[in-house]
């Protein structure tokens, strides 16, 4: 698995603005780079991409009704 064309076109965009990353909130931009449908609550999820790593930052419980990237690059913490 690698990551998708559309994760690769963020990261090429942000080295090419000089930007270390990107950090997105529960949205449709996260939904359209990811495939996740995050309700946003009362508990911060947040999606990083730096150095080409993608990361999601989020409570445990919320694991389980998260689907899995089929990006292997993606980090679940």
């Amino acid at each position: 698995m690698t990551m998708g064309r559309d994760m690769r076109k963020v990261c090429d965009e942000l080295k090419e603005l000089g930007l270390d990353g990107l950090l997105l909130s529960p949205s449709a931009d996260l939904a359209y780079l990811t495939g996740q449908e995050i309700l946003s609550l009362e508990r911060p999820v947040v999606f990083l991409v730096l150095d080409g790593q993608s990361i999601f930052l989020l409570p445990e419980f919320e694991l389980t009704g998260l689907k899995r990237a089929e990006q292997e690059n993606v980090i679940y913490v």
